[in-house]
C-alpha cells in the first residue's frame, strides 16, 4: 500500500514536471531568442560590398547606388577591377569609372577593395584567377591591380577580394606581401594569418532575411556581409534580377533608421575588432557544429559571423536554448502521452507500451547518429523518449485506478487504505 502510494505521488510529480517544463519554455524561448535590449549598446553591422566594378560594369546604375549611400553619410566596399577581361582582351578603367571612384572615395563613401586584376579564370576549365597559379604569378598579378588603383584613385586598397571567391595559400601569401590587410570571400575557403577577415554571409536574394536574423542575435555583434552585383538588379537583368533600384534604397533607409544596425564598408567595419585568422577559424568550428536546432533558433545557419567575444556569446546563449528545447520537446511528449491515456481508455497492452516504447528509444538514438545531424532526429529521438516515460506515467495512473475495489467509490476506497 505505501510502496503504492509512492508511485501515485511519482506520478503526480511526473505530471507536475512536465507542465512545468512546457510553461518554461514558453516563458524562455521567445526571451532567449530575442536576445538582449537595443540599449545594451549591440549593434548588428551590415556590410555591403558590391563586386564586379570595371570598364564594362554598368555605370549609371553603380552612381545611382552610390548616391544612395552617399545621401545617407553610409559606406560601402567596391570591389575593383583595374583590367577586366572583355571580349579576349584585358580593359583598363575608363575616365567615367575613376572619376565615379575618386568622388565617392573623396567623399567617404566608398572602400576601394581590389577584385583580382582581370578577374580572367586560369584556365578555360577553372573559374578562377588564382587558385592553382604559381606565387610568383599570383604576386605578379596582385601587385600591378594594387599599383594601377592606386595610381588611379590616390588611395593603396587595403581590401583583397579573390575573383570567385576562389583562392588558395598562395594567393594569401601574395597579398599578404603586397600588404593587404583586410581579406573578404566566400565563407568557408582557406585561412592565413595577417589579415582581418570578414567573409561574404549573405547575397543580395538573401540580404533581408540575413539581416532581420541578426537582429535577433545582436547580443553577439554580428556582422552580414552582403555581395552586390550589377546582375541583382531587375533593370540590369530581367530574369536574374532580385531588387529594383527603388526597392533597393527602401532597404538601404530601412537599415540606416534602425538603432540597432550599423552600414559600414570592410575597413571600417574591422577597425578595433579582432577579426583575425582565430576568429575566422573559430566561426567555421561554430558553423561546422551539429545542427540540432531549428534554423529560427540557431545562430550558425551561415548568415552572420561573429567576433571572437560575441561568438562566445552566442554559443553560451545556443546552448541555453538547446537545453530549453529539448525539455520542452521531451515534456511535451510527457503531456501529449498522459493527456492521451485519460481521454483514451485503452490505446494498447501496457507491454506494447513499455517494450515498443524502448524499442522505438534505441531505434531514434541509432538514427540520430552520424555528423553532421539535423535537428529532426534527435528532437524525434527525445520526444519518443518523453512519449515513453509518459506512458508509464500513464500507465501508473490507471493500475491506481484499476487498483481500487471495483464496489466501492473512490473516496470509500482511499479511506480503506
Amino acid at each position: 500500500m505505501r510502496a503504492r502510494r509512492a508511485g501515485e505521488a511519482m506520478t503526480g510529480r511526473g505530471w507536475g514536471v512536465a507542465v512545468g517544463l512546457v510553461i518554461l519554455n514558453a516563458l524562455l524561448v521567445p526571451t532567449a531568442v530575442r536576445g538582449e535590449p537595443t540599449d545594451a549598446g549591440h549593434k548588428v553591422t551590415v556590410v555591403f560590398r558590391y563586386d564586379d566594378f570595371s570598364a564594362t560594369s554598368p555605370l549609371w546604375l553603380e552612381k545611382a547606388i552610390f548616391e544612395e549611400f552617399a545621401k545617407r553619410k553610409l559606406c560601402l566596399t567596391v570591389g575593383v577591377i583595374p583590367f577586366v577581361h572583355s571580349e579576349g582582351r584585358n580593359v583598363p578603367l575608363d575616365v567615367g569609372h575613376v572619376n565615379t571612384l575618386v568622388r565617392y572615395v573623396r567623399s567617404g563613401t566608398i572602400e576601394v577593395g581590389l577584385h583580382g586584376c582581370s578577374h580572367r579564370g586560369a584556365s578555360q576549365y577553372e573559374p578562377s584567377e588564382f587558385a592553382g597559379v604559381s606565387y610568383p604569378r599570383q604576386l605578379e598579378l596582385i601587385r600591378r591591380g594594387k599599383d594601377e588603383l592606386t595610381r588611379l584613385v590616390g588611395v593603396a586598397p587595403k581590401t583583397f577580394i579573390p575573383p570567385y571567391n576562389s583562392y588558395d595559400a598562395n594567393t594569401l601569401r601574395a597579398a599578404r606581401a603586397v600588404g593587404m590587410q583586410h581579406f573578404s570571400a566566400a565563407f568557408g575557403g582557406p585561412v592565413g594569418s595577417g589579415f582581418d577577415w570578414l567573409p561574404q554571409t549573405a547575397e543580395m536574394h538573401e540580404a533581408r532575411d540575413a539581416v532581420r536574423k541578426a537582429q535577433r542575435f545582436a547580443f553577439g555583434d554580428p556582422y552580414v556581409v552582403i555581395v552586390v552585383h550589377a546582375f541583382d538588379f531587375k533593370e540590369i537583368s530581367p530574369t536574374r534580377g532580385v531588387v529594383s533600384v527603388p526597392e533597393f534604397r527602401a532597404f538601404l533607409a530601412e537599415l540606416a533608421g534602425r538603432a540597432d544596425v550599423r552600414v559600414a564598408d570592410i575597413a571600417s567595419a574591422a577597425e578595433g575588432n579582432n577579426l583575425s585568422a582565430s576568429t575566422y577559424a573559430a566561426n567555421l568550428r561554430f558553423a561546422g557544429r551539429p545542427d540540432l536546432l531549428p534554423a529560427a533558433l540557431s545562430a550558425g545557419s551561415g548568415r552572420m559571423y561573429f567576433p571572437l567575444d560575441g561568438l562566445h556569446r552566442a554559443a553560451r546563449r545556443e546552448r541555453m536554448l538547446t537545453a530549453l528545447f529539448y525539455a520542452g520537446v521531451f515534456a511535451g511528449a510527457m503531456v501529449i502521452c498522459v493527456l492521451g491515456k485519460l481521454v483514451v481508455e485503452r490505446i494498447g497492452p501496457r507491454r506494447c507500451w513499455i517494450w515498443g516504447g524502448a524499442a522505438l528509444v534505441v531505434l531514434s538514438v541509432l538514427a540520430a547518429g552520424g555528423h553532421p545531424i539535423g535537428y529532426r532526429r534527435p528532437a524525434f529521438a527525445v520526444f519518443v523518449a518523453g512519449a515513453y516515460v509518459g506512458g508509464l506515467v500513464a500507465i501508473a495512473r490507471s493500475r491506481r485506478v484499476e487498483s481500487r475495489p471495483k464496489d466501492a467509490p473512490a473516496e470509500i476506497a482511499e479511506v480503506g487504505q
